[in-house]
């Protein structure tokens, strides 16, 4: 079966999904990756989530950074249920 992760470890997997995904979106559009900004934000975002400061939606600790969204694109998974009347 599958090992378990850490805390610390989820916590990198999300960041690094969520900032990949921002790169591929940015440059995808001819726009420019300012790396270093990157880099101080992320290390931002995983200690406030590290911290339990900021914590994204359930879902996204489950997916993001995971197969589903770097290998199969299921990004969906990453959506947390809707109603619409």
């Amino acid at each position: 079966g599958e090992e378990m992760e850490e805390w610390r470890d989820t916590v990198q997997r999300v960041v690094e999904g969520t900032y990949e995904m921002q790169r591929l979106w940015i440059e995808g559009r001819h726009q420019e990756w300012d790396t270093g900004r990157a880099m101080r934000s992320a290390e931002e975002m995983f200690d406030r989530i590290f911290d339990m400061r900021f914590l994204p939606p359930g879902r996204g600790l489950w997916a993001m950074g995971s197969a589903l969204t770097t290998e199969r694109h299921l990004y969906a998974a990453l959506n947390n249920c809707c109603f619409v009347s």
